[in-house]
């Protein structure tokens, strides 16, 4: 596992970091209700070269995003209640695509996946500061 501090200010480089660590497509985000998520997928995103409005899909559950002919999949968990409303969802078909699936309180889902993949636990340091925990 490795882990870094960072500041907004270095959240391209942050995301840079994470690029350079990534191995695996899909990947879960964990942290409290303003911790960074979506900014660290906003970035992300950013990086691959999505040109569209990466926003949180709270309310939707999903956004899609393209890049070079590619599609990302951004999910947000934070509404769900139980796992059948995410298999209702048909989360193993987006998993199964070998599409990038950024998947924010993945918690109800993260031990039922059976593929490779990367968990990014975020920590609030200070109201500028945050810590990464990658694995």
């Amino acid at each position: 596992m490795n882990k870094i501090i960072y500041s907004l200010n270095d959240i391209e480089k942050t995301t840079k970091w994470i690029l350079s660590n990534l191995k695996y497509k899909i990947l879960f985000l964990n942290g409290p209700i303003g911790a960074g998520k979506t900014t660290i997928i906003k970035n992300l995103c950013s990086q691959f070269g999505v040109k569209e409005v990466v926003s949180s899909p709270t309310f939707s559950i999903l956004n899609e995003y393209n890049y070079n002919d590619e599609k990302i999949f951004h999910f947000d968990f934070y509404r769900i209640k139980n796992f059948k409303e995410i298999l209702d969802i048909g989360i193993y078909d987006y998993i199964d695509s070998k599409s990038i699936c950024f998947i924010e309180w993945g918690d109800l889902i993260m031990n039922r996946i059976k593929t490779c993949n990367h968990i990014i636990d975020i920590n609030i340091i200070s109201d500028t500061k945050r810590e990464i925990a990658f694995k």
